[in-house]
């Protein structure tokens, strides 16, 4: 899993130029094995601007920002992301533009006579970049180019499907490795996701712009303005007017961001840097009647080494039925920890899983609002274990019992999820966990236990006196005061050993 960094709820790769046009080398073999269209999109400020709302708790263009976060690839180009993730502690290594993108890519290509299909500008532009990326790069082959006529607004909106389908036929029977779209931004990205599921192409490039730059059509920023990140101000001197506010709201969403971010770094390493590692063990496995459950506590902090281990057991986590992130533990999260929470949260949509965060805290609540990924993942955030297991069982319409054994090396692991009651057939329950728990320590983790009736008292009670009769200790992990109160109620509670 590529691991990127989110910068204000967008997944931004973290690549090179060089590195940018091998990724998009690779996805392009991948579609030979799953025919699944992608896209990249060099991602500018204006993205970012017109996607969030100046409230930091609503999102403005919904759309645009889930395909955003969709897109395989999305590069930095815009030298006020490079600022912003500097800020925030983890640089992105340089500003990977449309235009050097595509003449990157564009040489790649030609080493492997691949083809692109370069759609947009005006016919002049059109003409005249075919010819001098035929020139530069003599073994690139153009497929096909076109003017589309092409509308995500207004009233010629009705008229889209019929105009697609024949641009879209178009296209498929060019059969390009790369379609290059030098439309309007983000026109050019709205399309792409409007027509995606009937292109037969394996990646598209947004570029606004870059034919009339290439070709000099358009006259370009000043090299030594863009060496020193000044393209910003060479725009604004010359439509004020129109960018005068862009800026403005770039930086209102990313000031109370950059403070807060590096507040809650200054105290992570001041009270917290000591007190635990960003190392992760493996995910629990919980299963049901109906259902299995893979419960993943995080680390202290949410950073690259432990992204890393989480993106290595994704494919494990994501083949069970629910999938539960544990926060409790979490005191910071860095720019690559909000990039996995992204990619984690848009997979689980993408793949129909029920993916659930419990014990966030009302720190690290703030510090997604601010980074912009609370819309993302607030409808499936539960404070506490309670609320989850409550949502689960209204969801379910059952009660069911989650239940987890481990067998380690010296003692075996029986874990609980929900409601410990009635339900549970305890003659079965010891008939099936013996043979596991047999002549070994055993320990009853209740972490994630909420609750427990008489009924499973009574199971508790008789687990102990059958391992007290074969003289092998019983002990019970994690339980919460509550249930160890209840057990002193029940005046059981003298038979356990609590650790």
């Amino acid at each position: 899993m590529d691991l990127p960094l989110a910068i204000l709820g967008i997944p931004i790769s973290n690549m090179t130029i060089d590195e940018a046009s091998e990724r998009i080398s690779a996805l392009i073999d991948a579609y030979r094995k799953d025919l699944r269209p992608r896209h990249a999109i060099p991602v500018t400020s204006d993205f970012l601007t017109q996607a969030h709302s100046w409230n930091y708790g609503e999102v403005r263009f919904p759309e645009l920002l889930h395909i955003l976060r969709e897109a395989s690839l999305a590069s930095a180009d815009s030298m006020s992301l490079i600022w912003l993730s500097t800020l925030l502690g983890e640089p992105l290594k340089e500003r990977v533009t449309g235009i050097d993108l595509l003449n990157k890519l564009s040489e790649a290509l030609g080493k492997r006579k691949k083809s692109i299909y370069l759609l947009g500008g005006n016919e002049k532009a059109l003409r005249l970049c075919s010819l001098y990326l035929q020139a530069l790069y003599p073994e690139l082959k153009i497929a096909g180019t076109g003017i589309p006529h092409i509308f995500t607004q207004g009233a010629e909106v009705h008229q889209a499907e019929e105009k697609d389908a024949l641009l879209v036929d178009q296209i498929n029977r060019a059969s390009p490795d790369v379609l290059i779209l030098n439309l309007s931004r983000p026109a050019q990205e709205i399309w792409f996701n409007r027509i995606r599921d009937r292109l037969h192409v394996p990646i598209t490039l947004g570029v606004e712009g870059a034919f009339e730059n290439l070709t000099g059509i358009a006259p370009p920023v000043p090299r030594w303005m863009q060496r020193w990140g000044l393209t910003w101000f060479y725009r604004l001197i010359q439509e004020p007017s129109l960018l005068w506010k862009h800026h403005a709201k770039m930086i209102y969403i990313s000031t109370p961001l950059v403070l807060y971010h590096n507040l809650n770094r200054l105290l992570f390493r001041l009270f917290y840097w000591r007190n635990g590692s960003s190392r992760i063990g493996s995910p629990k496995l919980f299963i049901s009647a109906h259902q299995t459950m893979a419960v993943l506590k995080l680390p202290i902090r949410l950073n690259l080494e432990a992204c890393q281990e989480i993106a290595d057991q994704a494919d494990d986590l994501f083949s069970q039925d629910i999938i539960l992130f544990d926060f409790q533990k979490v005191r910071h999260i860095d720019l690559t920890g909000m990039g996995l929470i992204v990619r984690f949260w848009q997979r689980a949509v993408g793949e129909k899983r029920q993916l659930y965060g419990i014990n966030l805290s009302d720190d690290m609540a703030l510090l997604m609002r601010l980074h912009r990924i609370w819309d993302l993942v607030r409808d499936s955030i539960c404070p506490h274990l309670h609320d989850l297991v409550t949502r689960l069982t209204v969801e379910q319409s059952s009660g069911s019992l989650y239940d987890s054994i481990q067998q380690e090396h010296h003692s075996a692991v029986i874990s609980f999820f929900g409601h410990l009651d009635h339900r549970l057939d305890v003659e079965a329950y010891l008939k099936k966990i013996d043979p596991i728990i047999h002549q070994k320590p055993c320990i009853l983790d209740l972490t994630y236990c909420t609750y427990i009736d008489n009924r499973a008292i009574g199971f508790l009670v008789k687990l102990a006196e059958k391992r007290a009769r074969q003289q092998v200790p019983l002990k019970i992990a994690g339980i919460s005061p509550s249930l160890k109160r209840q057990l002193r109620i029940a005046k059981v509670a003298s038979l356990f050993e609590f650790i």
